[in-house]
């Protein structure tokens, strides 16, 4: 149905106006229910059926654009707002019978790892993205609302986007014209929180801070978790011990966010 309602959307669309899209989809959250036509047609199960149909989706959409002619002159932009998840507890590598669905990160939804916040973000924007291109700036679905400020040169409020940032350098291949993205706060729900800065991410907790994850402090252990993602993407060699300056500077780097509520600068030009 939502599939349906998109490509409707799309063929009521003049070719003289400007229109948007937010197309909220369902796949691949629980409950895995795939329609009948693509049931049994994975390899991996009910889950795979279900990323089937999403992927079908999605083609019905990029279709529906190239039906209308409208391929050229739009932007489309795929991503996600978390990583996915098997099962709430801890679990290093997230995998259903054999494929890892975060890939090669730990950990899953919920959670302060990189598994629970690293995802796909695909645009596509004939003339404007350069194809095939990849940047690997760090960005968050909280920063579109800035970069679109940004390209249409209005200028946000200081209570709009408290931690937006513009990527629009990073999305067009060109020199920024606004203050960019130095730092990224994640956080668990059970308020775990992590910062990043570079490759260095802090973890402010002995876990992930998973919403089924119940195990106690461990006094034996460091008191939180420091990964260089670069080297470690899977976070599996914690540095927290062994560079204790590092862990100061990104805590003290953290606070102020907290205390302020806003990341972003008032003042976002350079």
């Amino acid at each position: 149905m939502l599939t349906e309602r998109a490509v409707r959307y799309i063929e009521n669309q003049r070719g003289d106006q400007p229109f948007f899209l937010y197309l909220a989809h369902r796949n691949i959250n629980g409950p895995l229910i795939p329609a009948k036509r693509f049931e049994g047609q994975s390899s991996i199960g009910v889950y795979g059926d279900f990323l089937l149909e999403f992927d079908w989706s999605v083609g019905q959409v990029l279709d529906a654009l190239d039906n209308k002619g409208f391929t050229d002159n739009t932007l489309v932009i795929f991503s996600s707002d978390n990583g996915a998840v098997v099962t709430y507890g801890p679990v290093d590598r997230a995998e259903v019978n054999g494929h890892y669905v975060n890939g090669p990160l730990r950990g899953q939804k919920t959670d302060a790892y990189e598994g629970g916040h690293r995802v796909p973000f695909i645009a596509r924007w004939p003339g404007q993205v350069p194809p095939g291109s990849e940047s690997s700036a760090m960005i968050a679905l909280t920063d579109v609302l800035a970069t679109f400020a940004d390209y249409f040169g209005q200028q946000l409020r200081s209570t709009e986007g408290e931690d937006s940032f513009s990527f629009l350098g990073a999305f067009l291949d060109l020199p920024p014209r606004q203050i960019t993205r130095q730092a990224m706060v994640n956080d668990s729900c059970t308020e775990v929180f992590a910062i990043r800065k570079g490759d260095w991410k802090l973890i402010l907790s002995q876990t992930g801070g998973n919403i089924g994850d119940t195990r106690a402090h461990d006094p034996s252990k460091p008191p939180g978790q420091l990964y260089h993602l670069g080297r470690d993407p899977a976070e599996s060699k914690n540095e927290y011990a062994r560079r204790p300056a590092l862990v100061a500077e990104l805590s003290r780097l953290l606070k102020p966010y907290q205390d302020s509520g806003r990341s972003a600068p008032v003042a976002r030009t350079n």
